[in-house]
């Protein structure tokens, strides 16, 4: 069966972040039928809409978090690394594949300065790092194809922030928690045009924990609480502000700091923990509507590791990069666990050099 791309117009590029299925686009209603083979009639994607040609909207996210089988998002391919700390704050930032084909790749173009514990995410072409050691407020982006300087945000963070973690969605760009107990959530534009703090905060401020994000809201899990040490709670918040952070009623079934994980559109991964070598390799998976009771993999991470960074491909793949070994030494290792639980890979292509505190970004 054919595919019909949807073309993002934000990006101002014909790249077909989503595809549908032809049979059930035309049920929507998305796409007229065929007058002829291969004579489809292009679908575009304006600013969160499918506008069709009888002047209909449909908008996107009400497709796709409603699960329905004609929106298939496309995987990541790539995972973006910035900064951490090896004898020093790190500058560098390097990519590789989920797959694993492929060595390392160095870029030419570095952040401004050397940073660790600082929060990355990306709207898929471009990596966004917030927060970290040094200029804690600073937030700046990086392109995937590595052919611009990195850039550096007139807008910055509301307070300075390390420790903190980052998501984003449609364009925005959101950074939560941070030493020392940060309870603040901003919002960042891609574009640089506005920086702006949410009303609803996170009711336990913490800092050293960990996020997922469907896209339309986001969860902090885990990390650090002066006033109550290691945390297993979740919170959950929206993108557009609507509605008060609440708690999972799902914890982490381990109390977490200075974990690693990500998420595909209804389920999160995390692992690694400051705190316990038992369980710091273990990997635990939760859903986003809370709907379901919090696993444990039976797959593992090859050692107990902490400050790692982690990234999914979005589909079904968590890649975690780095980190402090309970040794007491840093790895460049890169592992990779299946969402199913039904593999775990060590993989071949390392980071350039060991590394923690780093950042990670996705990219198509």
């Amino acid at each position: 069966m054919s595919e019909v791309v949807l073309i993002t117009e934000k990006a101002k590029t014909p790249d077909n972040e989503f595809f549908i299925d032809e049979s059930y686009a035309m049920d929507l209603g998305l796409i007229a039928a065929p007058t002829s083979v291969g004579s489809l009639e292009r679908v575009t994607v304006c600013h969160g809409f499918i506008m069709t040609t009888t002047g209909k909207r449909v908008y996107l996210k009400d497709l796709f978090y409603s699960n329905h089988p004609a929106l298939v998002k496309r995987s990541f391919t790539e995972i973006m690394f910035a900064g951490g700390y090896n004898s020093g704050r790190l500058d560098a930032v390097e990519r590789l594949r989920y797959d694993d084909i492929i060595p390392t790749i160095t870029h030419t173009n570095d952040l401004n300065q050397g940073k660790h514990y600082l929060a990355g995410t990306s709207d898929g072409r471009t990596g966004v790092f917030g927060g970290g050691s040094g200029t804690a407020d600073l937030v700046q982006k990086i392109k995937f194809d590595d052919s611009i300087p990195s850039y550096i945000f007139s807008n910055r963070l509301s307070t300075n922030k390390r420790g903190l973690t980052g998501a984003a969605s449609y364009g925005e760009a959101l950074f939560g928690g941070g030493v020392t107990d940060v309870d603040e959530i901003d919002k960042i534009k891609f574009d640089d045009s506005a920086m702006i703090l949410l009303t609803n905060g996170l009711q336990t401020g913490r800092h050293y924990c960990s996020s997922g994000s469907d896209r339309s809201q986001v969860c902090f899990a885990g990390g650090n609480s002066s006033a109550v040490g290691s945390l297993s709670s979740i919170e959950k918040i929206r993108y557009d502000d609507i509605l008060p952070t609440i708690y999972l009623s799902n914890d982490l079934i381990t109390s977490r700091t200075r974990l690693s994980g990500s998420s595909t559109e209804f389920e999160m991964i995390f692992s690694g923990d400051n705190n316990d070598s038992t369980t710091a390799p273990q990997f635990e998976k939760m859903r986003f509507d809370d709907s379901a009771t919090t696993s444990v993999f039976s797959n593992t991470y090859s050692q107990p590791v902490h400050s790692a960074t982690a990234q999914s491909n979005g589909y079904d793949t968590l890649l975690i990069a780095g980190g402090n070994l309970f040794s007491g030494t840093t790895t460049d290792t890169v592992e990779s666990v299946k969402f199913d639980d039904s593999a775990h890979v060590i993989h071949s292509n390392l980071l350039s050099e060991p590394k923690y505190g780093l950042a990670s970004a996705q990219g198509y």
